[in-house]
């Protein structure tokens, strides 16, 4: 992996970066509906600027990883709508900010996105949230034959919500291990790939 696009070689940068566009095509296209204070906030503990930028480049290099073909919905209230400040990514995205009241910004991401709408272009759908408010959105998303990953954080996760997704992963933000400090060099020699095969083939 150390060879990658790093070789002066022009048969093995052609060959590593064939491989890497594989690989990026195989990645399923995928919709993330992510739920910001659902993942940083508990009954007990609010959350800075700091905390939602730690949580966001732990998703985006490790937990769950971004595609370039990607599109992201995040959910805040009007109360937090701070949090939007702190996401630094030239993903594609779009913010879904809800009422002040229970609910606002799970309210606000239920009415963006239709999963009928969602198939054929996409084919994973991750939900960043614990929240029951998911539950008939998860199932919609399952009917229409998407992966669904629910991905619960800082708050507590609906059993209901658990049982509708295909994949479960919880989230924690830790001190990064010697793994995850390899994951990320992965990633980022994976995308530094993916973005040299597109200049290659745009050049071609």
């Amino acid at each position: 992996m150390t060879d990658g696009i790093l070789t002066t070689s022009n048969e093995r940068t052609s060959t590593n970066a064939a491989t890497a566009a594989r690989a990026a095509s195989r990645r399923p296209r995928t919709v993330h509906i992510v739920d910001l204070e659902n993942q940083v906030f508990t009954s007990s503990r609010k959350a800075g600027a700091d905390d939602v930028a730690a949580w966001w480049r732990l998703y985006r290099d490790e937990i769950v990883g971004l595609g370039p073909r990607d599109l992201v919905y995040f959910g805040v209230s009007v109360k937090t709508r701070w949090m939007m400040t702190a996401i630094e990514t030239t993903q594609k995205v779009h913010w879904a900010v809800g009422h002040a009241g229970p609910h606002g910004a799970e309210q606000a991401l239920l009415a963006s996105v239709y999963p009928p709408h969602l198939v054929p272009a996409y084919e994973r759908v991750v939900i960043a949230s614990g929240d029951g408010a998911f539950i008939n959105f998860a199932n919609q998303c399952a009917k229409q034959g998407l992966t669904v990953q629910v991905v619960s954080g800082e708050g507590a996760l609906n059993a209901r919500l658990a049982t509708a997704a295909t994949i479960r992963t919880r989230f924690r933000r830790e001190r990064r291990s010697k793994r995850a400090f390899a994951l990320a060099a992965i990633r980022a020699i994976h995308a530094a790939s993916v973005a040299a095969a597109t200049a290659a083939a745009t050049a071609a």
